[in-house]
């Protein structure tokens, strides 16, 4: 629907200004969402999400991107046991759909990244 397609493009517009510089990413992990949470805990949820395919798989490309070659992201992601357990069970999920598959890769790829 239009709000899945304007959180896929919000989230592609981030994904491309966080691959500017490694600055860029650490100083993007300050930003605060709602509920006194950060912009990058609030995409990780969004990664987690079950109902939605795409928006994880999105979601998830993002926090990738994030990672990449930042280790101030790496130990973000960690510092929290729970979004790194989801992660790995959504890299083992079986999905049915292109989107379910994607996520699963991409899922494989952020915990990678923080190796």
């Amino acid at each position: 629907g239009d709000d899945t397609t304007r959180s896929g493009r919000a989230l592609a517009l981030l994904r491309a200004l966080l691959a500017k510089s490694e600055l860029v990413r650490e100083l993007a992990l300050r930003i605060s969402a709602k509920d006194s949470k950060t912009l990058f805990s609030s995409v990780v949820a969004l990664a987690r999400a079950e109902f939605d395919e795409k928006r994880a798989a999105d979601a998830l490309a993002l926090v990738c991107a994030w990672l990449d070659g930042c280790p101030a992201a790496a130990r973000a992601l960690l510092r929290d046991p729970d979004d790194a357990a989801a992660l790995a069970e959504r890299a083992v999920a079986a999905g049915g759909s292109d989107d379910a598959t994607r996520a699963a890769g991409l899922a494989c790829l952020a915990l990678g990244l923080c190796a």
